[in-house]
């Protein structure tokens, strides 16, 4: 991932756990979409920390998780 890329993983992994935290401190659990499917606030904090965990990660690391091995 180029610097750029990192850079607004990290925005969206902290914007993903504010609003999570927002919700979970306002005493919402969950929230019903338009399409009529749940979303959990821990759902949000979980999602934004994945992201924030995977801009973190060396490239070396990315690719090396990424790769399909031929045997």
């Amino acid at each position: 991932m180029k610097w750029k890329s990192r850079l607004k993983a990290v925005g969206i992994g902290a914007i993903l756990v504010a609003v999570g935290y927002l919700r979970v401190k306002g005493g919402t659990q969950v929230v019903i979409h338009s399409t009529g499917q749940p979303m959990f606030s821990f759902g949000l904090i979980a999602a934004g920390l994945i992201v924030l965990v995977s801009a973190a990660l060396p490239e070396r690391v990315v690719s090396r998780l990424t790769t399909v091995r031929k045997r």
